[in-house]
């Protein structure tokens, strides 16, 4: 019996840490997510940092890296589109309890802009997510994730690893944040 009670303390302590590392991480209200079943997510790549550097320092830094390779095809065609084929969709997984989904090509309500703060090259990256009002542009919260990238493979399949990471975290906080209302 005095094990129960040690175990279920932990549990008590360790939500309430994570609570407290949520609120740290949201900064707003959730509470008009109440009821909707849609956010439409944009991304927005301005004043990214990659590897430290803006894109067009690191596609020139690319481009001389790899002298055969186009590193502007490779932004366009296999980077840049990892975001928002992989944060969405692992962040949905986690919502599903919620009923409160990201989309991509849907008007709704709200919108989320994901903007990359700054990626590395193994994929480890800092991301803020912003939600807003469609229509009024009213900002309702603001959102820090990090990512978490990969250790092996081409740096499309290392930044794919970060963003799911990313994407996972948001959906925790998501639901952790949406329980409340």
């Amino acid at each position: 019996m005095i094990h129960l009670k040690k175990i279920l303390l932990l549990a008590a302590l360790l939500t309430g840490a994570w609570n407290i590392q949520a609120e740290e991480k949201i900064e707003g209200s959730l509470a008009e997510l109440k009821g909707e079943t849609k956010i439409k997510v944009v991304e927005d790549w301005t004043g990214t940092a990659i590897a430290g550097k803006s894109l067009e320092d690191w596609l020139l830094f690319r481009q001389t890296e790899q002298p055969n390779y186009d590193a502007k095809h490779e932004w366009e065609e296999e980077l840049k589109p990892r975001l928002l084929e992989d944060l969405p969709r692992t962040a949905n997984e986690k919502m599903t309890k919620t009923n409160l989904f990201l989309v991509r090509d849907v008007d709704t309500r709200f919108v989320m802009t994901i903007h990359p703060v700054s990626v590395e090259k193994k994929g480890n990256c800092i991301i803020t997510c912003t939600i807003r009002e469609a229509k009024t542009g009213h900002q309702l919260a603001q959102i820090v994730i990090e990512g978490n990238g990969g250790k092996f493979g081409s740096m499309s399949n290392l930044w794919g690893d970060g963003f799911r990471s990313a994407g996972k975290e948001l959906g925790a906080l998501m639901v952790m944040a949406l329980k409340k209302f």
